[in-house]
């Protein structure tokens, strides 16, 4: 295309009239090239498939410089083959150019096919794409990042750390490669680390929603809960139907006692998303702490519903039950949260409790409640009182009243030394039980 501006060759030493039409005709097709040229130039989204538009001009203007050259060269041999050596080289190198222009571009048609199978949760699918596209060209940032995209959604968060840092040495402004990157540290608890890549992300590209969000994890996870809270506040004024922001906003609000407000933000999630279980959950213990049980315990359901192993959401289903006395439904839902996690200590020793204190002899179940205490017990090292004075009200209940009053004397002596003074006064009372022979008893506490 330098050819174009040899065109005033053309009509080097020709008769004047010759002269004026073919300035005339060259003119006008630098004219039809200029205006072609310039509305793609003001339209935002040009790009390459519209050179189409003014290509031809173009060419015909290089033809008509390459002409005009060996006309005007005809006279000296020499600069003549000079000049059309020059030529053939710049071809060729137009020719090879295209060549690997046309490599990227493939390898890019195939990235946005890859794109497009993950989009729709086909990551085997995807992954085959993007290791084609890197068989192309091997350091296409997209397809390194592609390809950690596709590891991230199989929750392989080493792998797709890997190929997010390949991508962002060959290209360090992939904003959303930063923010998948930091996602992994913070899913593998490097949570400073993800905060700097969340921070870079956001230098990059500022109106990043999900990378505020994400950094308010992040700052959440530290304990930073007012400049997490900033961070969702900034997320949900970019993205005002960001479901999850309006779930971890409404969960710093909970958290700081705003109770009312939190309900709000859950709300808006749910008619977002329906099928948000999460923040499900989150509704329904705010719910629960307003004195609303009936209609957290629809909302803890259904957060099961849509995630059956959720298991935060059995255990506090269960405490709802318990505080409409509903035993048999409460105990079912302890006892499916320790097939979830054995370890789970507040679920064995609430469970162990009703065992053990349970108004209705139907409940009640000694043995079963001495197993449960004595096994929390044992992981928590002995050194809890709440925990001991379940295994005392267990003990008790299974007639062994010496090794009640022991555990309970134990209790009291540590709930002395932490000042707990309402726990010391039921253990008080309930030491003077045991020392009697009589077993203790309570519905919901």
């Amino acid at each position: 295309m330098w050819l174009v501006l040899a065109a005033p060759w053309a009509w080097r030493g020709r008769p004047v009239g010759e002269v004026s039409v073919l300035r005339w005709f060259v003119a006008a097709i630098f004219l039809l090239f200029v205006m072609c040229a310039l509305t793609i130039c003001l339209f935002c989204a040009a790009d390459h498939r519209f050179e189409l538009d003014f290509l031809p001009a173009l060419i015909l203007l290089a033809v008509i410089g390459i002409l005009g050259l060996e006309r005007a060269l005809v006279g000296s041999p020499v600069w003549r083959r000079f000049a059309r050596w020059g030529w053939y080289l710049l071809l060729a190198y137009s020719v090879v150019v295209d060549l690997l222009a046309s490599v990227e571009v493939q390898t890019e048609a195939i990235c946005l096919v890859g794109n497009s199978l993950l989009n729709q949760k086909r990551a085997d699918e995807a992954m085959i794409q993007y290791q084609k596209a890197l068989a192309l060209w091997p350091e296409c940032p997209n397809a390194r990042a592609g390809l950690g995209s596709v590891f991230y959604q199989k929750r392989r968060w080493d792998e797709a750390m890997i190929q997010y840092q390949k991508a962002l040495e060959i290209e360090p402004d992939l904003a959303k490669a930063r923010n998948n990157l930091g996602y992994c540290f913070l899913q593998t608890g490097r949570v400073n680390e993800a905060i700097t890549q969340f921070q870079k992300a956001l230098e990059i590209k500022p109106d990043f929603a999900e990378a505020h969000n994400t950094l308010g994890d992040c700052l959440l996870q530290t304990g930073r809960l007012n400049e997490a809270m900033i961070q969702y506040q900034k997320a949900l004024e970019i993205k005002p139907d960001y479901v999850e922001a309006h779930n971890n906003f409404g969960y710093g609000l909970f958290q700081k006692g705003r109770v009312n407000e939190a309900i709000a933000h859950f709300q808006r999630a749910l008619e977002i998303n329906p099928d948000f279980a999460e923040a499900h959950y989150n509704l329904g213990n705010c719910l629960f702490l307003t004195g609303r049980v009936d209609e957290a315990i629809v909302h803890y359901r259904k957060a099961i519903e849509l995630q059956p192993r959720l298991l935060q959401a059995y255990y506090d289903l269960a405490n709802a039950f318990r505080r409409k006395g509903m035993a048999a439904e409460a105990m079912a839902c302890y006892q499916k949260t320790i097939e979830l996690q054995p370890q789970f200590i507040p679920a064995q020793m609430n469970l162990a409790w009703m065992l053990a204190t349970w108004p209705e002899p139907s409940v009640r179940n000694g043995g079963k409640a001495v197993a449960l205490a004595e096994k929390a017990n044992e992981l928590s090292g002995d050194k809890d009182p709440q925990i001991l004075r379940t295994l005392a009200a267990a003990y008790a209940e299974a007639g062994r009243f010496p090794e009640a009053v022991r555990k309970a004397r134990k209790a009291l002596a540590l709930a002395v030394a932490q000042s707990n003074t309402g726990l010391t006064n039921e253990l008080w009372t309930e030491i003077g039980l045991y020392q009697t022979n009589a077993p203790c008893r309570s519905a919901n506490d």
